[in-house]
């Protein structure tokens, strides 16, 4: 397979009190790995802001079949799988030392002008140095538009602050997943996570508070919404899926 490597070491912060790696740092490792991609050709997301540009993460899928634990090596394996005009289809696999393939995910990435902050088109530099290979990591689509919750199960306000911004200067994908996570009841966490999908609808300009809502559909997954406070504004969506009992890698 053409695709780009890169290799990591699970540390201490990336683990719960299991010494099992959070999905948050799956996510973090993953956003890495793209982030070395642009710099491995010579185009690091630096250079691209001084020209004005940014690549922004529209959303994207994982399925879940384990996690590493605390100091174990691991690899992912990332290249693109589909080009258009505006944005690109990047898969992952992430890798243990045994070779097994814990997690894979498929994602939708955008590029933007960072001073109109709106769509152009991707640089050209991409399309020609970065590993492209059509195989899809998985077979999930970008979710479009806010998925429906029911009875609400869970909610919490969070305040959007400094340290939640990323270099292209809006609210980093990470803290969207904090926000989910810290939402989530305690129980979800003893039976271990399956997968995790999600799209980011609105940017959330000028937001000091948003609010994290979490329901269940009716095939059991939860799904969760990131609004505004008064309920107007979806700014992001998605679902998490749950082993139906306690798995050895738990988190």
């Amino acid at each position: 397979m053409n695709a780009f490597e890169s290799n990591y070491e699970v540390r201490y912060e990336m683990v719960d009190n299991m010494g099992v790696m959070k999905p948050r740092s799956v996510v973090e490792l993953l956003m890495e790995s793209a982030i070395k991609n642009c710099l491995s050709v010579g185009y690091s997301v630096f250079d691209m802001m001084k020209d004005g540009l940014g690549w922004i993460l529209r959303g994207g899928s994982c399925v879940i079949s384990g996690l590493p634990r605390y100091s174990e090596k691991i690899r992912i394996r990332s290249w693109a799988s589909k080009w258009s005009p505006f944005q690109g289809r990047r898969e992952f696999v992430l890798i243990d030392e045994k070779g097994n393939s814990l997690v894979r995910c498929s994602s939708v990435w955008a590029m933007i002008d960072l001073v109109k902050r709106l769509p152009c088109k991707v640089a050209d530099i991409f399309r020609r140095k970065w590993a492209f290979d059509d195989s899809k990591a998985t077979d999930s689509l970008l979710i479009k538009s806010p998925l429906e919750i029911g009875s609400i199960i869970s909610s919490k306000e969070f305040k959007v602050m400094r340290r939640d911004m990323d270099s292209n200067m809006h609210v980093h994908n990470l803290s969207y997943v904090d926000w989910v996570f810290e939402t989530i009841p305690e129980q979800y966490f003893a039976k271990g996570i399956t997968g995790i999908s999600g799209s980011f609808l609105r940017e959330i300009v000028g937001v000091d508070d948003v609010r994290c809502v979490v329901g269940m559909d009716d095939c059991g997954n939860l799904v969760h919404n990131v609004v505004s406070c008064d309920g107007d504004v979806t700014f992001a969506t998605g679902r998490t899926t749950w082993a139906s009992e306690r798995r050895d890698d738990a988190v």
